[in-house]
């Protein structure tokens, strides 16, 4: 708000401010909800949008790309429809106390308190990373590792499981067992396709055959035997 009288820089001055800062666009219908936001994450930087109407949500969600979307309770079957509209550079949040979040989900979720809001703000600066493997063993060992470094790290036993789990858009790292995909050129383009700009690592056997075609496709290659440290390595150098 700016209060009369004022002058031109003042409104530009404002206008600076408001793009320079983050911005966090809640969906509810809950005064209660979005007084919460505007008091937790407004002082955290944030630029907080509070909208109650779902199609001026997406609009404003294609149209500014937030960096967060939170999306409250009544909104949540709309969640993959915002999260397209966001675009892969915004990350769609749940509001609930009632959400099991399993490991892959598609979304993360957030509950309405001071703790939640702080250890939220302290994992949201954490990169991500994807295996698709169907070694139980060895994906979970690679697992591990990457969180013990840090990484936000989810494991799909297949590329089906994968799409359905999570925004291909939103990982960082993917890394690809050559045993966990029919046709690997043809899931990494699917991955391309979704808008991914994260790092595919396609990890194969000295006898698996690679095209010409998925070598176009800009995917680093790792060959077994390897060890974890080998992908975080290969990992920390991108």
């Amino acid at each position: 708000c700016i209060s009369k009288p004022f002058e031109i820089d003042d409104i530009l001055n404002t206008v600076k401010e408001i793009i320079s800062k983050r911005m966090a666009l809640v969906i509810t219908s809950d005064a209660s909800v979005a007084d919460f936001f505007n008091a937790n994450f407004a002082t955290c930087g944030f630029f907080v949008v509070c909208e109650s109407d779902l199609n001026k949500a997406l609009r404003l969600a294609e149209r500014r790309k937030p960096e967060l979307v939170f999306i409250d309770a009544a909104y949540r079957g709309s969640a993959s429809s915002v999260s397209s509209a966001a675009g892969s550079y915004s990350k769609v949040v749940l509001i609930g106390q009632d959400l099991q979040e399993s490991p892959g989900a598609a979304f993360k979720h957030i509950s309405l308190s001071k703790s939640a809001v702080s250890e939220f703000l302290q994992s949201d600066g954490k990169k991500n990373a994807s295996i698709v493997s169907g070694d139980t063993i060895n994906s979970n060992n690679l697992k591990l590792a990457l969180t013990a470094k840090g990484y936000d790290t989810s494991v799909f036993n297949g590329e089906d499981a994968f799409f359905k789990g999570r925004a291909a858009g939103n990982c960082d790292f993917i890394i690809i067992d050559s045993e966990a995909s029919a046709d690997p050129e043809k899931f990494c383009s699917r991955i391309r396709q979704c808008g991914a700009a994260g790092v595919i690592i396609f990890i194969f056997d000295y006898n698996t055959p690679l095209s010409e075609e998925l070598k176009k496709l800009d995917v680093l290659f790792l060959q077994r035997p390897f060890d974890s440290k080998d992908v975080i390595k290969l990992m920390e150098r991108q």
